[in-house]
């Protein structure tokens, strides 16, 4: 499965680094796009770009298929967060993001 990413030159990819960075960098794009959630990359052998987004007690995550569209999203309750694929990724610092806002 190929995942196309954006031209570095108009958006760079951004490391997340922390867990808790998620939710930071899901509101900010919300704030700045009026869209819910925010797509985050897991790069590795198998890449593989997610929607997620806020709830009240965890997370919506929705696997993106090679042309952007969701293909389930499932909810992930906050406390099985810290447990969940995309947290082990980042933790091998395999999660990025584009940048928000800025110049395209």
């Amino acid at each position: 499965m190929s995942i196309r990413l954006p031209s570095p030159a108009a958006r760079p990819l951004v490391p997340v680094r922390e867990a808790a960075d998620i939710d930071f960098l899901v509101k900010e794009s919300e704030i700045l796009s009026g869209t819910p959630g925010r797509t985050f990359v897991v790069l590795g052998a198998r890449s593989q770009s997610y929607r997620i987004e806020l709830q009240p007690c965890g997370y919506l995550l929705d696997p993106l298929d090679d042309s952007g569209a969701g293909t389930g999203a499932q909810f992930v309750h906050a406390a099985e967060w810290p447990s969940h694929s995309v947290v082990r990724a980042l933790r091998a610092g395999l999660v990025f993001t584009v940048e928000a806002g800025g110049r395209a």
